[in-house]
């Protein structure tokens, strides 16, 4: 069922279906449902009310502060009404409902040739448009690019590992978009001194994608090492990827830059380019959409705001047996009670599972095995601190390296008990959160 790596991870089946499947565009939808928060930071501020007539690439909702980012109309229409919805990660947030008038019209001055080229414009560029790390948390790009003046930046990774299963809209991107990719990369280059080092990092499973890059960089006549990876999760890992480009570990709390590194995922690096080249908000992503108990896997091309439902109906529909609806990848994805969930920023895929992916989970008792020891990416010991949050001993859990946890799973994974590790690290985590904001 499972292997470990020599190191730490683990090496889950792939399951990458729809890796030959091109991207296509999705279909426009009847209703566009946008939450106002969809990435890390503060919600933006809401510009529009009911019966309001926007565009595409409108800006409907304004960056109310530092951390925080704007949010864009993705189609022409009319704003139904502003309420509550349910977000991709379970909970209910403030949301903008449009309902599109079919005609997809650009806002004047979106979408055209406006390249800009200092850094200065850069960075504004993607703060306008609303640009945030599409890979993971989704913190906003431009702050994340903003490093204090006393650092420098030595090493820019691009990450192309996608090792979650079953997700290959990256590895598509890199395919289809390579040269526009190596465009974004430069762009960032830019912002961050033209003597900086890039590596852009691969899985070994992507074989076309190392070569369509490797071919591409040399096209373009970039300075860009390309580094195949080992095939093993959580190779994309923020901190994983540090200590397997550079050798250095990132420690809890601690950011990439105060080791003279930035990491950006490939998806934002072509966002980038669309906004530096076109002016282009972040208005669509490519989601994969896939999974054993789907007709018919896809990558997309998909208007931020497009619900789940309508993206099954593209893909043939469903498999009577669903029993699980994930957002994201099968690791770190969040499981939905309901299709009526839109695409957002940071929606990397939409899987579905039969009943036969869940055969044989019942929860046993701790053998004491280790197994979540050795496969733990941060060297932490995942089942005393799943105890010592389920007894509320959050101080103790704290000392032990509760929250340099990156809840990558693999614990609970690899648990010949089927134990519920990372749930359980994860409420301990979220009290912690709360206990320290008070």
């Amino acid at each position: 069922m499972f292997s470990c790596c020599n190191k730490s991870g683990i090496h889950p089946k792939s399951n990458k279906i729809t890796r030959g499947e091109p991207i296509e565009k999705a279909l426009l939808p009847k209703l566009i449902v946008l939450p106002l928060s969809q990435g890390i930071g503060a919600p933006p501020t809401c510009l529009v009310k009911p019966q309001d007539y926007v565009k595409k690439g409108t800006l409907i909702a304004e960056a109310s502060s530092f951390v925080s980012s704007n949010l864009h109309a993705s189609t022409s229409g009319t704003v139904l009404k502003i309420d509550r919805t349910i977000a991709p990660n379970g909970q209910y947030t403030q949301a903008i409902f449009i309902e599109p008038d079919g005609l997809d019209e650009w806002e004047e001055g979106k979408n055209v040739s406006s390249l800009v080229s200092t850094k200065e414009e850069i960075l504004q560029r993607i703060k306008e448009c609303g640009i945030i790390g599409m890979g993971g948390a989704g913190f906003p790009t431009h702050v994340k690019l903003n490093v204090p003046k006393d650092k420098k930046i030595q090493n820019l990774i691009i990450n192309g590992a996608e090792c979650e299963p079953y997700l290959t809209a990256d590895h598509r991107l890199m395919l289809e978009e390579s040269s526009n990719i190596i465009k974004g990369i430069e762009l960032l280059r830019v912002v961050l001194g033209k003597d900086v080092r890039v590596y852009l990092a691969i899985e070994k499973n992507k074989p076309d994608a190392i070569e369509v890059m490797r071919r591409t960089i040399k096209e373009e006549d970039a300075s860009i090492e390309v580094l195949p990876l080992e095939t093993r999760y959580p190779q994309g890992d923020e901190r994983t990827l540090i200590k397997t480009v550079t050798g250095k570990k990132l420690g809890a709390g601690k950011l990439p830059f105060e080791l003279g590194c930035v990491i950006q995922n490939v998806g934002t690096v072509f966002a980038i380019y669309e906004a530096c080249y076109f002016n282009k908000p972040l208005i669509e992503r490519v989601t994969t959409i896939s999974g054993p108990a789907i007709l018919k896997g896809k990558n997309k091309r998909v208007l931020l705001g497009t619900q789940f439902l309508d993206l099954l109906q593209e893909c043939g529909g469903m498999y009577s047996d669903v029993v699980q609806v994930i957002s994201g990848g099968p690791m770190m994805g969040k499981a939905e009670y309901t299709l009526e969930v839109p695409v957002i920023k940071t929606s990397s895929g939409v899987l579905f599972f039969d009943r036969a992916s869940f055969q044989n989970y019942d929860e046993h008792p701790c053998i004491n095995c280790g197994r979540c020891f050795e496969v733990c990416p941060q060297k932490l010991p995942p089942t005393v601190l799943a105890r010592l949050s389920s007894e509320y001993n959050f101080d103790q859990a704290v000392k032990l390296g509760l929250k340099s946890c990156i809840e990558c799973g693999c614990c609970s994974y690899i648990c010949p008990s089927k134990r519920e590790l990372v749930g359980w690290i994860r409420f301990g985590k979220n009290k912690v959160a709360k206990l320290g904001k008070k």
